[in-house]
């Protein structure tokens, strides 16, 4: 008996067409703009039965919602997408855990220069959805660590940005300000108290304590490139990085995502997910992450 029946085909299919007659957000029609969308539902299950090794079985869920708005003209190009990626976990003898949780806004104006250049102002906003825990010293979930803008980055300013198609471009602004903000109380696990303190008690995301907000002021590139390896194998690769004028400009905050996603049918697709970041106020360490799984793509 398997942990997570597999879905039909046929009603798959039925569920994939219901979806595609939804006028979502944006109506395809309007003069000027192009809407796409595309909903992933990945899925990873590990089953023992007597197994020496005293594995224990899991269910991992990944949801990842990608919703682009582009606007082009002859003086002016607008691109806009929103992400929201989330993913929980279940061991046998564990309740649900979320393993991941990431929701952003990017939006990027440009007015066009020769040569696939643009005078360019963007807007980009993180978040996550719901609350984060500490589960290794925190089983009953009484200290939240992130949250629901807690923090929220947005980051926003001027610069120039080059675009000759949709699959590469890249965007730098030198005048950049980041504000990054905490609605509530967040909470680090102190090792040598061994008790959580707050937001009220310690610095927590380089924000003094008792304060909500830091701001800051730097430079800002960010770049997106899309190919295929074949016609069934495609790759994205988005990457942002960040300096701070008014700190320590050597040091380079970065977040790197490459999504793979091979195509097995129309709607089934297998994706791999590499993430890697770094930003010294949150974490004095390289973030990594990597996903796989077998999964559902219905677009929007």
């Amino acid at each position: 008996m398997t942990l997570l029946p597999f879905p039909i085909n046929a009603q798959l299919k039925q569920v994939y067409h219901e979806l595609k007659r939804i006028n979502f957000l944006l109506p395809d029609s309007t003069q000027g703009w192009k809407r796409s969308g595309k909903l992933n539902l990945n899925f990873n299950q590990a089953l023992y039965d007597s197994w020496q090794g005293g594995a224990d079985n899991s269910i991992e869920l990944g949801i990842l919602l990608n919703e682009k708005f582009e606007y082009q003209s002859d003086k002016m190009i607008w691109d806009n997408y929103i992400i929201a990626d989330y993913g929980l976990n279940k061991l046998k003898k564990q309740a649900i855990r979320k393993t991941y949780d990431k929701l952003e806004y990017n939006s990027l104006v440009g007015i066009k220069l020769p040569k696939n250049w643009s005078a360019s102002y963007f807007l980009n906003l993180q978040t996550q959805l719901t609350n984060s825990y500490n589960y290794d010293k925190d089983l009953n979930k009484e200290n939240r660590i992130n949250g629901f803008l807690a923090p929220l980055y947005i980051t926003t300013g001027p610069g120039v940005m080059w675009k000759k198609h949709d699959k590469f471009y890249f965007n730098l602004a030198p005048i950049t300000y980041k504000m990054t903000y905490v609605n509530g109380r967040i909470h680090r696990y102190d090792s040598d108290s061994l008790t959580f303190k707050s937001n009220d008690q310690i610095t927590i995301l380089g924000i003094e304590p008792g304060h909500t907000s830091k701001y800051q002021l730097g430079f800002y590139a960010s770049a997106f490139y899309e190919f295929n390896i074949t016609p069934n194998i495609r790759v994205e690769n988005r990457v942002s990085l960040y300096s701070d004028y008014l700190e320590d400009f050597s040091n380079i905050d970065f977040d790197y995502t490459m999504r793979m996603l091979l195509k097995i049918n129309d709607l089934l697709k297998t994706q791999i997910t590499i993430e890697t970041r770094y930003d010294d106020d949150a974490y004095k360490t390289i973030q990594l992450r990597e996903s796989l799984g077998v999964g559902i793509t219905l677009k929007l």
